[in-house]
């Protein structure tokens, strides 16, 4: 018989001990595999159908969170800034807690005029974010904003209250309002002026003009300004 000829013959031979061995080793290995790939589906929150519309003055994101992780989700909403990648640490909209899978919208507040921002949406993973895709505005359409001077009352013989009206605002941040008045017609933010600083929403407000002389009328108008170039006057 050839001595390559091992018929009959075992190749080699296994104690139950070593077999015993074996079958623990391929026991783990499964077990830890298992809970690695039971830990990779955990893990799918994710956030899709990002948009973000611009009517107005007013800019709208929305989304949806298709699927939760088994984790607490303790906030969720959209976060942006006009760096090109808006985190939780910038502005946000936060609807708090959640715990079952939906669509939703947010209003974004306080854009400053003819600005680019970045928005994207999050839900929280414990203390880690899950964001979806980044979308960009700008809101340079001004057609909704409206300041409105109401009434104005002689307070004494140097002093006077106005009281105004801003609206339409929408998602705008006004960079200063209040109210600016003169002597000869047709006030401007370039007269005198009595500013309230920075608005963010829709407001009614009064402003006191001090220092005035008894004899001459003077003109008043109310105003908001978005930025040195765009700036909105009452009637």
């Amino acid at each position: 018989m050839s001595s390559l000829d091992f018929k009959g013959k075992p190749l080699c031979r296994s104690s139950p001990y070593e077999m015993k061995q074996l079958l623990n080793f391929l026991l783990a290995f499964v077990l830890i595999l298992l809970h690695s790939c039971k830990d990779d589906i955990a893990r799918v929150s994710k956030v899709t159908n990002v948009g973000l519309v611009v009517y107005g003055t007013s800019a709208t994101a929305s989304a949806n969170i298709i699927d939760l992780s088994d984790d607490n989700h303790t906030d969720y909403g959209f976060c942006f800034s006009t760096g090109s990648e808006p985190t939780i640490n910038d502005a946000k909209v936060g609807y708090g807690f959640i715990e079952d899978r939906k669509a939703y919208t947010g209003n974004l507040t306080n854009l400053y005029y003819n600005t680019t921002y970045y928005c994207r949406p999050y839900v929280m993973d414990e203390d880690e974010p899950v964001y979806g895709e980044i979308k960009t505005c700008l809101i340079n359409n001004t057609q909704d904003l409206v300041v409105t001077t109401n009434t104005i009352n002689v307070m004494s013989n140097t002093s006077a209250n106005v009281n105004a009206t801003v609206s339409g605002i929408g998602s705008l941040r006004a960079v200063a309002f209040g109210v600016c008045y003169n002597t000869s017609g047709t006030p401007t933010v370039n007269d005198n002026v009595v500013t309230l600083g920075e608005l963010g929403k829709d407001s009614i407000f009064t402003a006191t003009m001090q220092g005035l002389d008894v004899m001459p009328d003077y003109f008043v108008r109310a105003f908001a300004k978005l930025d040195d170039n765009c700036k909105f006057q009452s009637n």
